[in-house]
């Protein structure tokens, strides 16, 4: 006698992922999503090369590390005050605007690490530390509600987790890169 085709379909060792659950999985917000986690990846790598780089920042300006090793405050200060400032604006401005303030926060992000190296002296360094902190906190303001708006309705909490991974990740690689 042969098994009906219910009884193949529970034998199969990919019954899980059959045809009709691949086909209604939400791909693009995946995609968003990924793009997401891709920045935060960067986000990371920028974030912690700065540990490292410390005993190199100092003999470019002519400081001692202790001098240096302000910008870590300043940054985390600029960060907390991102935060705040962020947060107040989002909220006043529409839900496209909001892209547009992250591409710009991004950027700012990008120029910071750039520029950093080729600060001339530790007044500069510092101010750069805060400008970055200040947009870092800002990027993490605009993209957790952004993850959130974008799987609105489904379970948003594994790909939180995966972006602050991506994150972790990216601050994990900085040191060895």
């Amino acid at each position: 006698m042969e098994p009906s085709l219910n009884q193949k379909k529970k034998c199969s060792l990919f019954s899980r992922f059959d045809l009709d659950y691949i086909h209604l999985y939400p791909w693009p917000l995946l995609w968003k999503t990924s793009l997401l986690w891709f920045s935060f990846f960067c986000l990371g790598l920028s974030d912690s090369m700065r540990g490292p780089t410390l005993m190199d920042l100092k003999d470019l300006i002519n400081e001692d590390v202790s001098a240096v090793s302000s910008t870590f405050a300043l940054r985390a200060f600029g960060g907390l005050v991102g935060c705040f400032i962020s947060g107040s604006m989002l909220d006043s401005i529409s839900p496209s605007s909001r892209y547009i303030f992250i591409a710009v926060a991004y950027f700012v992000l990008s120029f910071c690490t750039l520029y950093l190296p080729y600060s001339p002296n530790l007044l500069v360094m510092q101010i750069v530390s805060v400008i970055f902190g200040l947009f870092n906190g800002s990027f993490h303001t605009a993209t957790n509600p952004l993850l959130l708006r974008i799987w609105k309705g489904r379970n948003s909490s594994p790909y939180m987790y995966a972006m602050h991974f991506f994150f972790g990740a990216g601050a994990l690689l900085s040191p060895i890169v």
